[in-house]
């Protein structure tokens, strides 16, 4: 069969023909006689269509055995003339089993595989969500240190929670072969925790055990479940992966409890939501105040309130170096806080060598940490280093394949790379799984406007201020799109907002860079400029190889010496 770049989805009847190497009306009658699982967004005859390579895989195999008799069966009751697409479908399915196929097979298909769900809560109240999510993700955690284990990230893995899959779907959306899923229910100070351990292809039980403790030994039970699994799935495991696996970052229970509840509240990504989690995040450290857990928890929050424009870099980023070291002076193996370091070495520091070097160490401390290859692909693309890039974000993908940011990642680096159409290709698959998410309609909007799409293009930045609630840099990206559609009446009315913004919350200078320079003020331009240079603005970075964006950087002596003054050389050609 015809071979196809995306490994986990087909996102049209092209595409779904090609895979099958067969017509498109073809692959339709398949549908509607065979049920060959084809999806649509909608439910309208015209809905565009998609299909998942792993269901389809097993499609074929099913329809080998039994769907070819039910088939024949179904044509020889018919008492009217049989149509002769219907005829080729047959014959195709009687001439498919002799025929050596070339399937897509992905690179994995021999390694051990597990998905941990999320434990669900049985407890009366139902508000040990944060301990059933956190449990699982500690297990995740310790699970990825074992190089011949492949474990889908907790992001993918919760995010089929309540979906109502069964085991077989589950392992065809993450592509694996074994399931763990179990419950948790907690009554005072006592604690039943349940756990299976099942066989995807058949659905059937390897092992399953309970465990009533009291809460206190709740890191026993993860232990003994970790090893359980590493048993079951005959994994090879050294002393030294066993002590790994069974790392503890702390013994106290409570402080345990409130990083977890710090965790769940940093994944709602609000201004609430990180003050919330960093109050918890340091009553961890009240408790033990060596947790270094705790600490990689508030560089987390420093870093994303700085990408996310809540809080100026040069005030975040500093606090975000200062929390990750402490965590690495406590455990310099943990993979996750070398890959936040390195994130902030880069797009603060500037320092390109010292980044690349962290990112090595944390990939190599954790191959599995997918928003770490998702970092580093961030960080060659402003190198100009394109097909590293776009590797680094494609095997983010394989490691994360259901996590917004991640899938947007590939279509981001395509778009950086000059590869328009690839990219587009790539966000609108993302787009069927996350119709609502940022950074795929900002990627989207970029390629537009590449294109000279200038109307689809207003259309997703207009989206993108929506769905962000107005961040400053999105206004301005929105408000250019309009200078250069001639509507300046609708970019000046967004660029005065800014500025009366500007006068109760954060709106940084890069932003009125844009707008002086749209308006022609050129040297209040340059100030605005040199000034997110001294608040180290990693928008900078950005606008230095953005295909559009670059073009609006005046070519004069006066600007590169300013760059070079904060350590912005020349990219490598």
């Amino acid at each position: 069969m015809g071979r196809v770049e995306n490994k986990n989805i087909l996102d049209s009847w092209k595409e779904i023909a090609e895979y099958l190497g067969r017509s498109v009306k073809t692959c339709q009658r398949l549908e509607k006689e065979l049920g060959l699982p084809v999806h649509r967004l909608e439910e309208s005859p015209r809905a565009r269509v998609f299909a998942y390579t792993d269901e389809i895989d097993r499609w074929i195999e099913n329809t080998k055995h039994s769907e070819k008799k039910t088939l024949i069966d179904r044509l020889r009751l018919k008492r009217i003339a049989i149509p002769v697409s219907i005829l080729v479908v047959a014959i195709a399915i009687l001439v498919w089993q002799f025929i050596p196929q070339k399937r897509l097979i992905p690179s994995y298909q021999d390694e051990i595989s597990i998905a941990v769900l999320p434990f669900e809560d049985l407890s009366p109240q139902k508000n040990k969500g944060y301990l059933c999510d956190g449990f699982a993700d500690s297990i995740i955690t310790a699970l990825t240190k074992l190089k011949d284990m492949r474990v889908p990230a907790s992001h993918s893995s919760f995010l089929l929670r309540g979906k109502g899959l069964d085991v077989r779907e589950i392992g065809a959306k993450l592509n694996v072969k074994t399931v763990r899923r179990g419950s948790v229910q907690t009554s005072g100070k006592k604690l039943r925790i349940t756990a299976q351990l099942i066989d995807v292809s058949d659905g059937s039980l390897i092992w399953s055990e309970q465990y009533s403790r009291e809460l206190e030994n709740i890191f026993v039970i993860q232990d003994d479940i970790t090893l359980a699994i590493v048993d079951k799935l005959k994994v090879n495991i050294l002393t030294r992966d066993r002590e790994a696996l069974t790392k503890r970052y702390t013994e106290n229970v409570e402080a345990y409890n409130l990083y977890l509840k710090g965790v769940h509240f940093i994944q709602k990504f609000t201004p609430k939501g990180f003050m919330e989690a960093t109050n918890h995040f340091q009553q961890a450290l009240q408790k033990d105040p060596n947790y270094a857990l705790a600490y990689f928890g508030l560089g987390t929050i420093a870093v994303t309130t700085a990408i996310f424009d809540y809080v100026p870099p040069h005030k975040a980023y500093p606090k975000a170096k200062e929390y990750i070291q402490k965590a690495l002076e406590m455990d310099d193996a943990l993979g996750e806080a070398h890959a936040i370091l390195a994130y902030v070495i880069a797009f603060y520091d500037w320092n390109w060598k010292e980044a690349e070097k962290e990112f090595s160490l944390a990939l190599e401390l954790n191959p599995s940490f997918s928003y770490g290859h998702t970092w580093y692909s961030s960080f060659l693309l402003v190198r100009g280093r394109y097909n590293k890039a776009i590797s680094e974000a494609k095997q983010a993908l394989e490691l994360n394949p259901l996590s917004n940011y991640v899938n947007a990642a590939p279509g981001r680096a395509y778009f950086y790379a000059g590869q328009y159409d690839r990219a587009l290709k790539e966000l609108r698959a993302a787009l069927k799984i996350y119709p609502d998410d940022l950074h795929i309609h900002l990627h989207l909007g970029n390629c537009f406007e590449a294109k000279g799409m200038f109307k689809k293009a207003i259309e997703e930045y207009e989206k993108v201020v929506d769905i962000s609630g107005g961040t400053p840099f999105w206004v301005t990206e929105l408000a250019n799109a309009y200078i250069r559609i001639g509507r300046r009446d609708k970019a000046e009315d967004l660029f005065e907002s800014l500025e009366e913004r500007s006068k109760n919350e954060y709106v940084p200078p890069i932003c009125f860079y844009y707008i002086h320079l749209a308006r022609g003020e050129e040297e209040k331009a340059f100030e605005c400029l040199e000034q997110s240079c001294v608040e180290r603005d990693s928008f900078l970075l950005w606008m230095r190889i953005h295909p559009l964006d670059s073009k609006r950087i005046p070519e004069k002596q006066e600007y590169q010496a300013l760059f070079k003054k904060y350590g912005l050389e020349p990219l490598p050609k």
